[in-house]
């Protein structure tokens, strides 16, 4: 349904500004050539989905009604609640369709480990654990150092190390990048991490011989005591 259906013909001279790119669409239902509902609600979407602040959008939607400022003063409050509705609903759209995880090399984000280390000491504190959780860093460095890879190289690297540790790390624990040369694995630390760690080392050796050539270390960081610590460590091996 159009919001406004019938418009007395705008004259020309009357144009007092440009409107903005992205906006021609409203612009020209405003001239009575188009849906107007539905090119604000179009608007919104793709402002949503190009990550457009919506205060930016809704000032470029004022400045295209000034352009035609013979008619209007300012947009009405039916179409900026219907720009604002479409905008919320391509936004929410948008989040629930980012993964956690980089869509290359399928580790996840520094961020989503950071909330799996939140999750880990909520846990702890609840079970009444003493001392620090019962979980450490497992981490993975290639050394670029010497080395002319180009970064579609390095990307593709990260992939193996990703493989690599998955084939070890077939449960639940959160694999994540720190940087483009560190992957990091939350795991337990139980009786199965030195077989984890040994089958690991054995796959960086034979990547390292036969496909990359490239050196590769693995350590282990053990978990402080507090959540905020750990916030911190996370920093420091993400550097």
């Amino acid at each position: 349904m159009v919001l406004f259906s019938a418009r007395v013909p705008k004259s020309e001279i009357a144009r007092t500004g440009a409107v903005p790119a992205g906006f021609e669409a409203v612009a020209d239902a405003l001239d009575g050539n188009g849906d107007l509902s539905a090119a604000t609600q179009e608007l919104g979407r793709r402002t949503a989905l190009e990550g457009a602040a919506l205060d930016d959008v809704l000032d470029d939607l004022a400045a295209t009604y000034r352009s035609r400022r013979d008619f209007w003063d300012e947009p009405p409050f039916e179409v900026v609640k219907s720009l604002a509705i479409a905008w919320a609903d391509g936004s929410l759209r948008y989040l629930h369709a980012v993964s956690c995880e980089d869509p290359l090399t399928g580790l996840a984000s520094l961020a989503h480990v950071r909330t799996r280390i939140s999750e880990i000491y909520r846990e702890a504190s609840r079970e009444g654990v003493p001392g620090p959780p019962d979980f450490a860093f497992l981490v993975v460095e290639i050394d670029f150092t010497d080395s002319s890879a180009s970064q579609l190289d390095r990307v593709l690297r990260m992939v193996d190390v990703s493989d690599m540790v998955r084939k070890v790390c077939t449960g639940a624990e959160p694999i994540g990048q720190l940087s483009a040369s560190r992957a990091v694995v939350v795991i337990r630390r139980d009786k199965r991490l030195g077989d984890a760690v040994g089958a690991l080392l054995g796959l960086l050796h034979d990547w390292h011989q036969l496909r990359s050539g490239l050196p590769a270390r693995l350590w282990i960081e053990g978990l402080p005591t507090t959540a905020d610590s750990a916030a911190l460590l996370l920093d420091e091996l993400a550097r």
